[in-house]
């Protein structure tokens, strides 16, 4: 997999400790998009770099993904890994 950006919300971070990654994967170059995109969030501290969480789906743009991984923060990064 290649890490595409990787961006740290200081607020997140603060209080949860999580960073979100958007990984770019190759897609089904015949039928569909040739880079799809996932959305992983990692403790910001961990060095095995093994995700707490990823969306388990394709989103065509990073800006989605993105989106996706922030909404899981939002929505129960707090209590744990979902």
């Amino acid at each position: 997999m290649l890490t595409l950006f990787r961006v740290q919300r200081q607020l997140f971070a603060m209080v949860v400790g999580f960073n979100i990654r958007v990984l770019a994967l190759h897609g089904d170059a015949l039928f569909g998009p040739q880079w799809v995109f996932r959305a992983a969030a990692f403790k910001q501290n961990n060095r095995s770099n093994e995700p707490v969480w990823a969306c388990h789906h394709d989103h065509e743009c990073t800006q989605s993904a993105f989106e996706c991984g922030t909404g899981w923060l939002h929505g129960g990064a707090v209590e744990g890994a979902a």
